[in-house]
């Protein structure tokens, strides 16, 4: 087996996830399990990831970093069932585009969670403080030099 070199993390992410991503979208299929109902999954496991950060106690931490982790593998396969059983449609795809915008720029969101977390186990200001400017000081770096992505494709059909 011959694996191509990766240049960055995200290519090595990738390529694990596409090996896990389509076996598990070949079962879904057989089973009958939708694109959208993958992706809507998806959103719930964040969303438990958020309530288990903000427990600030190390099970909670490890559960909601396998719960993200969960999450961005199904990313993956919730486009590959809608291509194998041939069930893409326009709202499948801006359900995609809206979970993957809400998720990507949801790490504010997640970081919120951790210092409140902290916070709150804590009730030193000066944690809350130090993480606000790590978390938010990180994601006004990278939307700065964030390109946006061109979504052409999700135009809705004219008459």
């Amino acid at each position: 087996m011959h694996i191509r070199p990766v240049s960055k993390y995200g290519d090595w992410v990738d390529h694990l996830n596409r090996k896990i991503s389509l076996p598990i979208a070949k079962m879904l299929v057989k089973v009958r399990v939708s694109a959208n109902a993958i992706t809507l999954f998806r959103s719930a496991l964040f969303f438990f990831a958020m309530f288990f950060y903000l427990k600030a106690e190390v099970f909670f931490i490890v559960l909601a970093g396998i719960f993200i982790e969960l999450s961005d593998i199904l990313d993956y396969v919730d486009g590959d069932v809608a291509r194998i059983s041939s069930k893409t449609s326009i709202f499948g795809e801006w359900l995609e585009y809206f979970e993957n915008n809400f998720q990507g720029s949801s790490g504010s969101l997640l970081g919120l969670a951790i210092m409140l977390g902290l916070f709150f186990k804590t009730n030193d200001v000066s944690v809350f403080a130090i993480l606000f400017f790590l978390v938010f000081g990180f994601h006004m770096k990278k939307a700065l030099i964030h390109i946006p992505v061109s979504y052409t494709h999700l135009t809705l059909p004219t008459n």
